[in-house]
């Protein structure tokens, strides 16, 4: 499952959560985090490995995959 930058963002902003806080939570540097949710747009942007994204909503206590 592929979750795009603007819905990982509504996500980790769901859960309450700062990008330094969602980082840690997965285990990835801020500046990580950070790319993933950059506008796909950017030469920074990178995708977020679904099992981080499945990992991510459990320790938030989402649905996975999230809706």
């Amino acid at each position: 499952m592929s979750i795009s930058p603007e819905n990982l963002k509504k996500l980790r902003k769901r859960s309450g959560l700062t990008q330094t806080e969602a980082a840690h939570l997965v285990r990835s540097k801020l500046r990580t985090w950070q790319s993933w949710e950059a506008d796909s747009k950017l030469p920074t942007s990178r995708k977020i490995p679904d099992g981080l994204v499945e990992l991510f909503c459990m320790k938030v206590g989402i649905t996975y995959p999230p809706k």
